[in-house]
């Protein structure tokens, strides 16, 4: 059946990126519901915060010959790599947007178990973030589940709850983009634009 079709298409992706291995748990998704879904997600979000903002001095060690689990300790104890607390910020700005669209259409319907699976990687996306390099993986999936819900339910908005959703979302995360950037180029990350045209004229 369908079933046995996604996990071997998982198995395979697995041949090109190990990381897809994790995707797996997703087919327990409906063994919860929604409820649970969102107490998972904010007992995960509660648990990183408080590993974020407490000033843990850890260190872990493994001596293995398994190869994913050398590197999983590499990327653990990296000094360089961490997760900033902007990133929390915009997870916690997706659940708000996802929850405030619930609030204007009562009693409507749409696939919940799409909101499971976004509440799914969201919680998995957290719960990996003591390694940064996973999470940012993890996210990228996420983002792609989070804006399409938020898509699909701003498209079910009538026409004046419609504008004023999109203007509150995009205000905050044009906020949150923009201050995003301004951090990566206080940083030295990125840099301003120049033009090939600056090297002719």
């Amino acid at each position: 059946g369908k079933t046995a079709v996604s996990v071997l298409l998982i198995v395979l992706a697995s041949q090109f990126h190990y990381f897809s291995l994790l995707f797996f748990f997703i087919f327990a998704v409906n063994k919860f519901s929604l409820r649970v879904w969102y107490l998972i997600f904010f007992a995960v979000l509660m648990l990183q915060l408080l590993y974020k903002f407490v000033d843990f001095a850890l260190f872990y060690e493994a001596d293995s010959e398994i190869y994913l689990i050398r590197r999983l300790f590499r990327y653990i104890n990296d000094p360089q790599s961490a997760v900033g607390a902007f990133s929390y910020l915009k997870i916690v700005m997706y659940i708000v947007s996802i929850v405030l669209a619930k609030r204007l259409l009562p009693g409507a319907e749409w696939d919940e178990k799409f909101e499971k699976i976004t509440l799914s990687l969201l919680s998995m996306a957290l719960f990996m973030s003591f390694v940064p390099l996973l999470y940012f993986r993890a996210m990228v999936v996420a983002d792609f589940f989070v804006i399409t819900l938020i898509v699909a339910m701003f498209s079910r908005l009538d026409s004046e709850l419609r504008s004023a959703y999109l203007l509150f979302v995009s205000l905050m995360f044009c906020v949150w983009n923009f201050k995003d950037v301004s951090n990566y180029a206080a940083a030295g990350y990125i840099s301003d634009y120049a033009s090939w045209a600056g090297f002719v004229f």
